[in-house]
């Protein structure tokens, strides 16, 4: 009998994906991979399966890790997936191709959704593209909300004109899993057969690119779909990286700003003070002279902005100045 093959289920966090396979997994218990593998690829989980209508078309469904995990890096999610998968096509379960499910409500393909997209890209190869069936999920919680249907059609038609005809050349196409039961969820698994065994009359069935290419010697971390992640990864961090130190000059810009301000009074005070010490001593005024605190704040500050500073000190304590030089001269003559 003909080793059943490998359909991956892949999607964001909350797209249904372990839904999906327990409406159709035929065995609790999850397959076998292989022995020696390192825990982390059991995020993997491996169930057999099949399409309620071609019972006889046997399956293995592959629930794969999320990507965007709070512990590990996408790279690292992406290695638990590739390996394991590898091992299951020497055991020749070969990989038939993907039903990517995406959540209808969310309002677009953006972020990290967009970059595993890119990823699939790669991950499959171009002229693997028509072995991908894209199916939105979640129409019951889309429709429970006034509106929401429309709005669900709606971010359907986009989604399939979008992204779907302009990355993957309309191929696989795209499917509604309309309700979170049994039947709907088999309607796409035998959509995905239909569009399956026509490439296999006119086609001998291909590996996936990034299989192929660990078939030609390369490693996980040389494949072009992990190279796709590292530099989106890389791309991602740079940008969180700049958008920090922003933050950080916009801090430093402020606690300037704050400091200046504080010179500028203090040095419109100190004018103001010497002005009116110079007018008591000529008054006959013996009292001592206090430390001016014109200087208080300055000699901490760069020239540049010490001069800003002074001048705006200046202009601030200027009336002041001239009323009090007029009282001297007056009472002088």
């Amino acid at each position: 009998m003909e080793s059943p093959g490998v359909v991956l289920l892949m999607g964001m966090t909350g797209a249904g994906k372990s839904t999906f396979v327990s409406h159709l997994k035929t065995l609790e218990n999850q397959v076998q991979i292989g022995h020696g593998l390192e825990s982390k690829t059991a995020d993997l989980a491996v169930y057999e399966a099949c399409a309620p209508k071609t019972p006889n078309q046997r399956v293995l469904l592959a629930d794969t890790p999320g990507f965007n995990d709070t512990v590990r890096s996408d790279t690292d999610v992406l290695q638990s997936i590739i390996t394991p998968l590898y091992e299951l096509q020497k055991k020749n379960h070969p990989i038939h191709g993907i039903i990517y499910l995406h959540n209808i409500t969310n309002p677009r393909l953006a972020g990290t959704a967009l970059r595993m997209l890119k990823m699939l890209q790669q991950f499959c190869g171009k002229v693997n593209y028509n072995r991908i069936v894209f199916a939105t999920t979640m129409w019951e919680d889309a429709n429970f909300t006034p509106h929401g249907g429309r709005a669900a059609n709606q971010r359907h038609k986009e989604l399939e004109r979008e992204f779907w005809n302009d990355m993957f050349a309309g191929n696989g196409g795209v499917v509604r899993h309309l309700r979170d039961d049994q039947d709907s969820a088999g309607d796409v698994l035998d959509h995905f057969f239909n569009e399956f065994n026509k490439l296999r009359k006119s086609d001998r069935e291909r590996s996936l690119q990034v299989f192929d290419e660990m078939i030609n010697g390369k490693l996980v971390e040389q494949t072009s779909a992990y190279r796709c992640v590292h530099e989106e990864q890389r791309l991602l961090r740079q940008q969180k990286e700049q958008q920090l130190a922003g933050l950080v000059e916009q801090r430093r810009r402020l606690q300037l700003e704050s400091q200046a301000e504080t010179c500028r009074e203090d040095i419109a005070y100190g004018y103001s003070y010497e002005v009116s010490h110079e007018v008591r001593h000529s008054s006959g005024d013996k009292q001592p002279r206090r430390d001016s605190p014109v200087s208080k704040h300055k000699q901490y500050l760069p020239w540049w902005l010490q001069q800003i500073i002074t001048s705006k000190a200046e202009n601030q304590a200027r009336p002041t100045r001239t009323r009090a030089q007029d009282k001297i001269t007056r009472q002088r003559k």
